[in-house]
């Protein structure tokens, strides 16, 4: 691994490469990534360039200029870096830039068009891939401080997405397969099943409450296992996470969290004679405009 962050930059400036102006981080780089290759190659190391993980874009989108310009700058510097390594194949993992954060919830049209511009360039290039954050948890302090970054438990959560898209990328399946009910669903032909829909944002998706602090609270101590009785389908972290079918309801192995789907599910199926179904979707970084149906 080679790192090269600074933060508080802009692509449009520092990252630029050739820009005289700003902190000149291109070439820092370049310079950085050659040296760290030629020094593998001085002890007879042989080694392959993996890709490119870019975690960067906050600042550009504060400046609505560079907001607009963002894809195209993104696309070049792609370009460039590929040229100047002599790595034409050399992939990129675009890391989004979190909705959560403060900018996100201060200037969510601004984030909007960054994320646009992201995906845009990414589209237009075979060997470049996204990867989503604003699924992950954000820092939030009792103090009242801004949480303009990720903290502990978010930086982990992100370094493991980088890690799942490249390990995608050669093929290895990093999807999480759900458990299965270990003898069938638990209704049968003619039977009315009371479905409850459970929809919402960061307290529906549970960001916060881990499984692993469950068995601590009296009461609840069975939650952390799973419930054959009740069914469970579920959308998780805006589409980041998704139930192929049916699943018996439990924690569903997601950033180590769970959401009110638990106990809810647990009473309600103690109490009622029909048998119990929960559908979740959740986004933890949208805003209610996220949940507006679309018309033509």
């Amino acid at each position: 691994i080679i790192k090269s962050a600074s933060g508080g930059t802009t692509l449009a400036v520092d990252w630029d490469p050739g820009n005289p102006s700003g902190q000149q981080l291109y070439d820092r780089t370049l310079t950085l990534v050659q040296k760290a290759l030629a020094d593998l190659t001085s002890q007879g190391i042989a080694w392959q360039l993996e890709g490119v993980l870019w975690q960067q874009g906050e600042n550009d989108m504060l400046n609505g200029t560079y907001v607009t310009q963002y894809g195209a700058r993104l696309t070049a510097l792609m370009a460039k870096l590929r040229t100047d390594l002599n790595q034409p194949l050399l992939k990129w993992y675009i890391g989004g830039t979190s909705f959560k954060c403060i900018w996100g919830l201060d200037y969510a049209g601004n984030m909007r068009e960054l994320l646009a511009q992201q995906l845009g360039a990414i589209a237009a290039d075979p060997l470049a891939t996204f990867v989503p954050s604003s699924n992950l948890a954000f820092k939030v302090n009792s103090q009242g401080d801004p949480h303009y970054h990720f903290g502990t438990e978010g930086i982990l959560q992100l370094g493991e997405a980088y890690a799942d898209e490249y390990l995608k990328s050669l093929g290895f399946d990093v999807t999480h397969h759900p458990a299965q009910f270990t003898a069938g669903l638990p209704a049968n032909p003619g039977d009315t099943v009371r479905v409850f829909v459970m929809v919402g944002q960061r307290s529906m998706e549970g960001e916060g409450a881990y499984v692993s602090e469950i068995q601590s609270h009296p009461g609840y101590h069975k939650l952390d296992a799973l419930q054959q009785n009740v069914m469970y389908r579920y959308r998780l972290g805006g589409g980041a996470h998704v139930s192929p079918d049916w699943a018996p309801l439990g924690p569903a192995d997601y950033l180590h969290s769970f959401g009110p789907e638990l106990s809810f599910g647990y009473t309600a199926n103690r109490l009622l004679d029909d048998p119990v179904a929960v559908i979740k979707i959740a986004d933890s970084a949208a805003f209610l405009v996220d949940w507006v149906p679309l018309h033509p």
